[in-house]
């Protein structure tokens, strides 16, 4: 535990069960419950591995803090969401973020949500996330929530396997009165009822590739893009309540069955702010049994997408792709990029 911390870095650890619980908590009455924490700012913690943890796995919190290439697994056993392997809190007034960078980790076989963060301005990129969600319900892979994330984006990521024994699970999710968050160029697949989802508004949701929501005879959402009011919720700190959500969010660039105005199906409306999207079941990919998303020539996707600043530069062709990758280029991949030892 490093607590009030300022530019210091932690390389190349590997912790095993790093904690203990012989019971499920309640921090307000048990405020030492042990944890990995890094607090402060501009902290490090880099290729690093956690394992067999019943709690939390890594926490940051303070501004401007990274975590990077680090391995997360095997924890979270009793499900609370209060802990969970992975979690960026980088808090910032209502005008300027604290930031944080969440890049290249790979987050594996946990109880509840896999990687969330709280904050604006941060960048949660090349993570791959999966086999969460095994011991909770209503819980996804990559989570947050709150105007408080205004700013933050989730590009570049893999999240898959988040089936709960309902038939729930999801993939990303900007909950409850999400604002000016930006989720593009993510594949996400095999989960039981969401895909991507993001409530609130003023939100980007571009080239994300979506695969394997539900099951063949009940899809799930693939994109749901919630547009009913947002609820009272009196457990949560109060901010302003929109009549309609995402009446300004952007939906653009995404291939996926699915883009639905709530969790039962309802087809997101048609107007400006959902253009260039691809909804059917054969996107014409290469080979995505074993992991290849980029667009076959034949593709439907291959130049049929839109220009979207700070989104899309840098395509082939005469215009972007639909979706996460791009036909003709390199693909990128993401997660660590070291090799674990057996154990």
């Amino acid at each position: 535990m490093l607590e009030d911390c300022e530019h210091c870095t932690v390389e190349n650890c590997h912790l095993r069960y790093p904690t203990y619980a012989r019971r499920i908590s309640d921090p307000e009455q048990e405020p030492w419950t042990d944890k990995t924490l890094v607090s402060g700012a501009q902290n490090a913690v880099r290729r690093c591995s956690l394992a067999y943890s019943p709690t939390s796995g890594l926490l940051m919190t303070g501004p401007h803090n990274v975590a990077e290439d680090n391995l997360l697994r095997d924890v979270s056993w009793y499900g609370s969401l209060r802990d969970v392997p992975l979690r960026l809190n980088a808090p910032g007034d209502e005008s300027a973020g604290a930031g944080g960078l969440v890049r290249h980790n790979t987050v594996h076989s946990f109880g509840n949500a896999g990687l969330c963060f709280n904050g604006r301005d941060c960048v949660v990129e090349y993570n791959h996330v999966y086999n969460g969600g095994l011991f909770c319900e209503d819980v996804s892979l990559i989570y947050t929530q709150l105007p408080t994330c205004a700013g933050s984006v989730i590009r570049y990521n893999w999240a898959h396997g988040c089936r709960t024994y309902s038939g729930k699970g999801l993939g990303i999710r900007g909950d409850d009165q999400t604002r000016r968050l930006t989720v593009h160029h993510n594949v996400v697949w095999d989960c039981g009822m969401n895909g991507i989802i993001v409530k609130g508004d003023f939100n980007q949701v571009c080239n994300n590739t979506v695969l394997d929501v539900g099951t063949k005879e009940k899809p799930g959402n693939y994109i749901a893009m919630h547009t009913k009011p947002e609820p009272k919720k009196p457990w949560r700190k109060q901010y302003p309540l929109l009549e309609r959500q995402n009446a300004h969010t952007v939906i653009v660039n995404n291939a996926a069955l699915t883009i639905t105005a709530d969790n039962r199906g309802t087809p997101f409306p048609e107007g400006d702010n959902v253009p260039c999207n691809y909804q059917g079941i054969d996107l014409g990919l290469v080979d995505p049994a074993n992991r290849d998303f980029r667009p076959r020539a034949d593709s439907p996707l291959v130049d049929a997408g839109r220009e979207v600043a700070g989104v899309t530069a840098g395509f082939e062709g005469s215009a972007p792709d639909v979706g996460a990758y791009e036909h003709g280029a390199a693909p990128w991949k993401p997660g660590i990029t070291w090799t674990p030892e057996s154990e």
